[in-house]
């Protein structure tokens, strides 16, 4: 049995270690656009244009890509309701075909790293039979998450294209819905 001043001194171990979890439980948005914003707040942050209104929403595109540990992402901007609900970050590259399983396997797997060591949390792996698609899930507070997808598209038979790997990071504020 531990004493009283072994139990306080434990505790007082762990603090840091409780604050570091409970920061990487809350998931506000990406770098500096946090959930919530309008979109003229965001048009003061970044150039964008707007898409065509889909039935989800208002989205909104960056016109220049924003490299990120060395990898261009091009970002999309979905908002419901005026508010800015999912970042999706795209980064695609065409890879040989006798390696393009391989290397883009290694991006995903890079990139999902990344955001395991920046949140320190551990990603929820998911995998295709056939292995064309994998993706990684982070959960946080509030059904918040970070969900990384990696699929390699087709060339659909033609001679002088390659397979293309896209690598997909969504952030999104709540995976539950508010019906009321």
């Amino acid at each position: 049995m531990l004493a009283r001043w072994e139990i306080a001194a434990l505790g007082c171990a762990l603090i840091p270690f409780l604050q570091l979890n409970a920061r990487a439980n809350d998931l506000t948005g990406f770098a500096e656009f946090p959930f919530g914003i309008t979109a003229d707040q965001l048009k003061d942050k970044i150039d964008v244009f707007e898409s065509d209104s889909s039935g989800d929403g208002v989205e909104y595109f960056s016109k220049r890509p924003r490299n990120i540990n060395g990898k261009d992402f091009t970002i999309n901007f979905l908002f419901r309701n005026e508010k800015l609900k999912r970042i999706n970050l795209d980064y695609s590259r065409n890879y040989p075909k006798d390696s393009m399983a391989e290397k883009c396997t290694g991006d995903f797997a890079k990139i999902t790293q990344e955001i395991q060591d920046k949140y320190h949390i551990t990603p929820q792996l998911m995998n295709s039979e056939k292995a064309t698609f994998f993706a990684s899930r982070f959960e946080f507070s509030h059904n918040s998450r970070i969900s990384v997808y990696h699929m390699i598209l087709d060339d659909r038979g033609s001679a002088e294209s390659s397979p293309e790997c896209v690598v997909r990071v969504e952030y999104l504020e709540s995976a539950v819905r508010n019906e009321f």
